[in-house]
């Protein structure tokens, strides 16, 4: 009986870590809206360097920054394809996105306290890095 309990216990915290996002950093987390599986954050050393690592997982880098250079968060971020569905839409907390889309030409658009920036981008196997900057 004692094994038994036991092994529900195990069974019951097993699935709860399964249901959550994958933390792999404080405050960085792969998610995923609908079928496109992205990574954001970048606020810190330890998560910008965590997300270079990642980089070869996925397929487009977005960067947020001002003008002057300085790193940009708290950004709402939509994905459109070739015919304007919306594939993505998601808030940024950091000043950097890492997403995997199939191959295709996309629209970026970033909306931050400074206004809105718009960005056509073809997407293959390789990294694409796309800076926007207000």
């Amino acid at each position: 009986m004692k094994e038994i309990f036991f092994f529900s216990i195990i069974a019951g915290v097993v699935c709860t870590l399964l249901s959550t996002s994958w933390a792999v950093g404080p405050g960085l987390q792969i998610k995923k809206d609908g079928e496109i599986p992205y990574a954001a954050g970048g606020v810190g050393i330890n998560e910008r360097k965590k997300m270079i690592e990642m980089e070869d997982e996925y397929n487009l880098k977005l960067i947020f920054a001002t003008q002057s250079g300085n790193y940009l968060a708290k950004v709402d971020v939509t994905i459109e394809d070739q015919y304007g569905r919306k594939l993505l839409n998601v808030m940024v907390d950091g000043p950097l996105m890492l997403v995997r889309l199939p191959q295709g030409e996309y629209m970026i658009k970033a909306y931050a306290d400074k206004g809105q920036k718009t960005q056509r981008v073809v997407v293959d196997k390789s990294l694409n890095s796309v800076t926007l900057q207000w």
